[in-house]
């Protein structure tokens, strides 16, 4: 994701080793210095690489779509399609371990004895559990949790067909038991085709970041080079206990046409580049709020000073 304002466009110039590059164009010196925290391990240029291709199934043998896969702290990460195909450039001789996420399933972990050398993989989760079921009782008010914040003028963040996995999103204190009942965003544009996008709500405890939705919740944007706003509400009870929260979006998938045509940008420098970053972006007007930008498989994740514009809106139960 990156920051789009074009009283700068000049002066900026793009790291694309770093996983958040996208951030950095066309940003104010705040965001270089979020982006700064985050860098990825060079690898050895003698080092040498294989392809490994892989399926993502669950204990019935069914695709299990956009699952982040990868190692934490290596750059190297992926996100499934959604016929749970992934495939890795993986460095021979590696020693960690291959994690596997999804909202709906239990972490899965590859070790490198069973990956190393082979150029195929065969996955398969196992469901999470579900969360029991709650009773809420009276006494119910409407409110809107997450609000957007203080507009960040003219700034936009905005995503490359290359980002998927990456979130950003606001955080939150809940005080009170709280049901969700609807998502509310805004797009500025998109020019990517059959754009797919993610909602994500996670606890924190601890430092530790938990994702409670046990059902994804998938959006499709539409191309459009005008705003458009986008509500959504969970398909199961989603019940917030009293504690901190992240609530995020992701972008996890887009045409293979898409993909193709910004893969074609590797190479291209200055308005060439610009000229194919504009032709390919999701972006989204930016607010003043609290909150992180993350990515789940590498174990990547900084404060942020701002965020998309997502609301939460539902009821809260104060107990009496």
């Amino acid at each position: 994701m990156n920051i789009r304002k074009p009283k700068y466009r000049k002066s900026i110039r793009t790291n694309r080793t770093n996983p958040f590059y996208s951030m950095i164009y066309n940003n104010f010196p705040i965001i270089f210095l979020v982006t700064a925290v985050i860098s990825v391990p060079a690898m050895a240029a003698e080092r040498q690489t294989h392809i490994l291709k892989g399926n993502i199934v669950n204990l019935d043998g069914e695709a299990v779509e956009y699952v982040a896969v990868g190692i934490p702290g290596s750059g190297i990460a992926a996100i499934s399609s959604a016929d749970g195909r992934f495939w890795l450039e993986i460095p021979d001789g590696t020693a960690d371990t291959l994690e596997f996420h999804h909202v709906s399933y239990l972490t899965g972990l590859v070790p490198a004895s069973e990956y190393n050398g082979k150029d195929s993989l065969t996955v398969t989760l196992r469901p999470a559990e579900l969360q029991e079921a709650v009773v809420l009782g009276s006494g119910a008010k409407e409110k809107t949790l997450v609000n957007k914040g203080a507009r960040f003028p003219a700034a936009y963040g905005v995503y490359t067909p290359d980002r998927t996995g990456h979130e950003i999103g606001s955080t939150v204190k809940v005080r009170h038991r709280f049901l969700i009942k609807e998502f509310n965003f805004k797009v500025a544009s998109n020019s990517i085709e059959e754009c797919k996008v993610s909602l994500n709500v996670y606890k924190i405890t601890d430092g530790v970041f938990r994702n409670i939705m046990t059902v994804p919740l998938y959006i499709d944007i539409r191309t459009s080079e005008n705003p458009v706003s986008y509500s959504a509400a969970p398909s199961v009870t989603m019940i917030l206990e009293p504690g901190e929260y992240f609530v995020s979006l992701a972008f996890v998938d887009c045409s293979d046409r898409s993909k193709a045509e910004w893969n074609e940008a590797g190479d291209l420098t200055g308005k060439a580049y610009m000229k194919k970053i504009n032709e390919n972006n999701l972006s989204f007007p930016l607010y003043f709020k609290s909150g992180y930008c993350r990515n789940t498989v590498l174990g990547e994740i900084v404060r942020s000073t701002f965020n998309m514009g997502l609301t939460v809106s539902g009821l809260e139960y104060k107990s009496r």
